[in-house]
C-alpha cells in the first residue's frame, strides 16, 4: 500500500507480536521482548510467499534469540549460584583459607577477584585484631593475677552448675588448707570450714540470691582454720547470671578481719575501763568536743543536771541547764580552748539544791595533736568550806587562848619578880660579910 504525504499507517493498520526472550527466574527482571511490527495492508492474499518467507524469518530470529539467551542465562545464574553458594560458606566457615573460584563472564570474574581481594584484606585485619585482642586477654589476666596475689583478700569462684569452687592461693592460706587442693566442692567446703550452723546462714543468702532477691551480698562469718584457730572473714559475693536469669556463677572475696575484730574489741575493753574510772571519781565528770557538744559522762553528772544522758550526750549546755547558768559556763570554755592551759573556779548553782561547786576544766587533743575538746570535773566543796570554817574558827580559839596564856605568865611573872626581888638582894648583901659554917648551909 502507499500512503501519501503526511499520511501512515495508524495503530490499527499495524500487527504487532511480542516474543519473550528471557524467561529463567533470575534473568526474570532482565526479561526483554522483541517486537516485530508489519502493516496489515502488506498482509494481502495476493502476495503468499512473501508472507511466508517473512513469517518464517521471524520465527528463526525468535528461535535464535531465545537458545542465545537461554545459554547467556545458564552462564550468567551458574556463576552467581556459585557466587552465593562461596558467600554462604564464607559466613559459615569463617575467612580462614577461603578463596572464590568462580569462573564465568568477566564481569563476575572481576567480581570474584574483588572479593578474593576483600577477603584477603579482611583476613588480615581479622588477624590483626585476634593478635591485638590475644595481648590484651594476656595482658588482663597477668595484671589480674598479679592483682590477686598482691591482694591480702582470698578469691573464689563457685560454678552453680557443677558445684565446683575454685580458690585463690591467698583463700588457701589465709584458712590453712593445702595447696594442691585449688578446687573442691562448694557446698561440702563451706560445711567444713563453717561448721552446720553458719553454713546455713551462708547457703541461705546464695537461695535469696538464686532466686532474684539481689545479685550480691555479703556477711561476716567465722571460719575454722585447719590448725584449729578462729578467723573472722568477711564473705562477699556476686553472682552472674544466663540470658534467662538463672544464677550460674558465683564470685566473691574472703576478707581477714579478726585483727580489726579483736582490736575493736579491745577498743570496747578500754571504753567500759574509763568509764568505770570515771564512774569510780567521787565528783561529776564530763567532756564535749571543740564546739561544746557532750560526749560522755559519768552518773553524777547526771545527777547535778537533772537530765537524763539521752538528753546530754549529742547536745550543748544550752540544751541541758537554765539559760543563765549555760552562759556562765560558756566564757571557761572558751578560756580552755583558746590558751590550752587548765582552769578552775567556784561557783552555786542557781538550780536544784544550792552547794558549792569546784570545776576543773582541762583540754584533750587527738593523735593528730589537734584540739579535741575539754575534760571537766565538779567537786562539791560544800563539806570543806564547813570544815574550813571549823578550822579557821578553833584557829582563832586557839589564837585567843594563846595570848591569854602569854598575858597571865607575864602577869604571874610581874607579881612573883617583885617580891623576890628583895629577896634576892638581901642574899647577895649577906654574900659580902663572913659567915660560919652553920649560915653557910
Amino acid at each position: 500500500m502507499v500512503w501519501g504525504p503526511g499520511e501512515g499507517p495508524t495503530p490499527e493498520d499495524r500487527l504487532t507480536v511480542s516474543v519473550p526472550v528471557a524467561t529463567d527466574p533470575i534473568m526474570a527482571p532482565l526479561a526483554l521482548r522483541y517486537r516485530i511490527s508489519v502493516n496489515k495492508a502488506d498482509l494481502v492474499p495476493s502476495q503468499p510467499a512473501t508472507f511466508g518467507i517473512l513469517v518464517l524469518a521471524t520465527l528463526t530470529v525468535m528461535v535464535c534469540v531465545l537458545l542465545v539467551s537461554r545459554v547467556l542465562a545458564k552462564r550468567l545464574t551458574r556463576s552467581l549460584v556459585s557466587l552465593e553458594e562461596f558467600a554462604n560458606s564464607v559466613v559459615r566457615d569463617g575467612l580462614s583459607d577461603m578463596r572464590s573460584t568462580v569462573v564465568g563472564p568477566p564481569e563476575v570474574a572481576s567480581l570474584a577477584a574483588t572479593l578474593n581481594v576483600m577477603l584477603d584484606r579482611l583476613a588480615a585485619a581479622n588477624a590483626e585484631l585476634e593478635l591485638k585482642a590475644r595481648e590484651e586477654l594476656r595482658g588482663e589476666r597477668d595484671r589480674f593475677a598479679l592483682a590477686v596475689a598482691a591482694s591480702t583478700d582470698g578469691i573464689w569462684d563457685w560454678d552453680q552448675i557443677t558445684g565446683r569452687i575454685r580458690l585463690s592461693p591467698r583463700c588457701l592460706e589465709m584458712l590453712g588448707l593445702d595447696a594442691s587442693e585449688p578446687e573442691v566442692d562448694g557446698a561440702a567446703w563451706w560445711l567444713r570450714v563453717l561448721g552446720t550452723g553458719d553454713c546455713r546462714v551462708l547457703l541461705g543468702k546464695v537461695s535469696d540470691c538464686a532466686v532474684g532477691q539481689g545479685d550480691e551480698f555479703s556477711i561476716l562469718l567465722p571460719f575454722r582454720r585447719s590448725d584449729g584457730d578462729t578467723r573472722h572473714l568477711l564473705v562477699r559475693a556476686i553472682g552472674r547470671r544466663e540470658a534467662h536469669g538463672h544464677l550460674v556463677r558465683l564470685t566473691g572475696a574472703l576478707t581477714d578481719l579478726t585483727d580489726l575484730q579483736r582490736a575493736d574489741e579491745e577498743r570496747r575493753n578500754q571504753l567500759l575501763l574509763l568509764q568505770s574510772l570515771i564512774e569510780a571519781i567521787p565528783a561529776f565528770v564530763y567532756y564535749k568536743d571543740a564546739n561544746g557538744v557532750y560526749l560522755g559522762h559519768n552518773s553524777r553528772f547526771v545527777t547535778f543536771s537533772g537530765m537524763p544522758s539521752d538528753r546530754i550526750i549529742g547536745h550543748t549546755a544550752h540544751d541541758v541547764f537554765p539559760p543563765e547558768a549555760a552562759v556562765n559556763f560558756q566564757p571557761s570554755d572558751d578560756q580552755v580552748f583558746r590558751t590550752g592551759v587548765p582552769i578552775n573556779y567556784d561557783f552555786v548553782p542557781t538550780w536544784g539544791e544550792r552547794r558549792a561547786i569546784r570545776v576543773y576544766k582541762a583540754p584533750f587533743r587527738r593523735a593528730d595533736g589537734s584540739l579535741g575538746g575539754l575534760i571537766a570535773i565538779g567537786v562539791d566543796i560544800a563539806e570543806d568550806i564547813r570544815r574550813e570554817e571549823e578550822l579557821r574558827q578553833a584557829r582563832m580559839e586557839a589564837e585567843q587562848a594563846s595570848h591569854a596564856k602569854s598575858a597571865f605568865l607575864a602577869m604571874m611573872s610581874h607579881e612573883l619578880r617583885t617580891p623576890m626581888t628583895g629577896v634576892v638582894g638581901m642574899a647577895d648583901f649577906l654574900a659580902y660579910t663572913s659567915l660560919d659554917e652553920e649560915q653557910r648551909r
